[in-house]
């Protein structure tokens, strides 16, 4: 995907979906959840792999959205559209008329460069997908990874071939502001953040984050949609499962306390407004919006996941974190109501699967308890590991109301002033060890 035609390599960013098995041909509208739920999977593949063109993806991406996505005080707008001047992805192919301008910017050498490394043909490279015939126009892509001499190649040319595809006439964006999509796409940033050990993604979630806390909630409620200065409709169950995820993720990025406890509060608020009381789970729509026809609920995957599947994995997280089991039933509840649905479409449900994995593969909870202001760069080792079946609290002088969420913590201590580390599970918990090479042999997964 990241070397094909679905991948946009002079602007960044992922098309919508690709019209063909090689990943050439896109279907050219950008969507902000796709570039959240991609940049999510790059962030864990270099987890596994350390492979740097994963890690270099999720940068671009992040700049992408930066460029054309991102409203002036932080938030994401939602897409830009495919066509412009009535055509499908006129602004992203490159015609005969468009490699002659970029002739007058680059010399030859550079202009042979970039259409030979990138597969221009003289027919054009790929063939209209309702005709079949080439079309003359050429899409950017590669067959294998660039080396590292023409990678810093490119990156010499790319801002002059990316001006130059800016004259243009640009597809629209789309700048309605929802907070389901906003809310993956600050999830995605405060994990590469923190698994990058990297502030400045860190910086622009909490910015976005701060951005929906202060324009989308109206009597402590979300609402769903933001334009033009006004929010509208109330918050579906993805809006508040995905923001609640958010504030999941950014604890842990940050170890704010403020996002735990509002994980906390909106969670409880879910339950009240969105919970099947009678069968389990948890409807698209509250119990206070007007049913036109009947409450739907569901654990299918779409474009994006379903709100019980992270709904699911949200409750597993805060009842780890808090020592409340009650969330943890809510979890167990939610895999119960669709056990059939999970047994027999399992592929179409990869969300809930992972949270059926989190339940089942013992995980842990991890409390570093340290006086010291600079404890969380002790942590990147650990972060930097896929370990995905865990969840983390820090404990220390500085953030020290952390006792009134979560109680259990009270007893535990730093160990003659060093940070300490207590690895537990269901919240009996290891010998509390200094080393945090032990704690990394303990969370390896392989």
């Amino acid at each position: 995907m990241r070397l094909g035609g679905i991948w946009d390599h002079v602007g960044f960013g992922f098309h919508r979906y690709s019209t063909d098995q090689e990943w050439l041909l896109p279907h050219f509208e950008k969507m902000l959840y796709d570039q959240a739920l991609l940049m999510i999977a790059y962030t864990e593949g270099w987890q596994v792999t350390k492979n740097e063109l994963f890690k270099q993806t999720v940068y671009e991406i992040a700049e992408y959205v930066a460029t054309s996505l991102t409203h002036e005080k932080g938030a994401f707008y939602s897409a830009q559209d495919a066509d412009s001047e009535g055509e499908e992805g006129k602004f992203y192919v490159w015609n005969e008329e468009k490699i002659s301008n970029l002739s007058e910017l680059i010399s030859d050498d550079e202009l042979t460069f970039f259409t030979q490394t990138f597969n221009f043909e003289q027919e054009g490279n790929f063939e209209d997908e309702a005709t079949k015939q080439l079309t003359g126009n050429n899409i950017p892509f590669l067959k294998n990874p660039l080396t590292q001499s023409n990678q810093d190649l490119f990156n010499q040319l790319r801002p002059t071939i990316f001006d130059c595809r800016e004259k243009e006439i640009h597809p629209i964006t789309d700048d309605k502001i929802l907070t389901d999509w906003n809310a993956l796409m600050i999830t995605a940033l405060a994990k590469a953040g923190s698994i990058f050990d990297d502030s400045n993604l860190i910086d622009v979630a909490v910015k976005a984050y701060s951005f929906i806390s202060e324009n989308l909630f109206e009597n402590n409620h979300l609402k769903h949609s933001y334009k033009d200065g006004d929010a509208s409709i109330d918050a579906f169950a993805d809006d508040y499962a995905f923001f609640i995820q958010a504030s999941l993720e950014l604890y842990e990025a940050t170890f704010d306390n403020s996002y735990l406890e509002k994980a906390i509060e909106l969670s409880d608020t879910f339950i009240s407004l969105f919970e099947d009381d009678t069968t389990g789970g948890y409807f698209l729509t509250s119990s206070t919006s007007e049913e036109l026809l009947g409450r739907q609920k569901q654990i299918y995957d779409g474009a994006i996941p379903s709100s019980n599947s992270v709904a699911l994995i949200n409750f597993i997280k805060l009842s780890r974190l808090t020592g409340i089991t009650s969330y943890e039933e809510k979890a167990q509840k939610i895999g119960k109501t669709f056990s059939t649905d999970l047994i027999r479409s399992g592929s179409s449900i990869t969300s809930g699967l992972q949270g059926i994995q989190f339940i089942h593969h013992r995980p842990k909870e991890v409390v570093i308890v340290s006086n010291k202001e600079n404890s969380l760069s002790l942590l990147s080792e650990m972060k930097e590991l896929f370990a995905p079946f865990k969840v983390m609290l820090l404990k220390s002088a500085q953030k020290s109301d952390i006792e009134r969420l979560v109680p259990y913590l009270k007893d535990m201590q730093a160990i003659d002033g060093k940070t300490t580390f207590y690895v537990c599970s269901n919240q009996s918990c290891d010998k509390p060890t200094t080393s945090l090479s032990e704690v990394i042999k303990v969370l390896k997964p392989y």
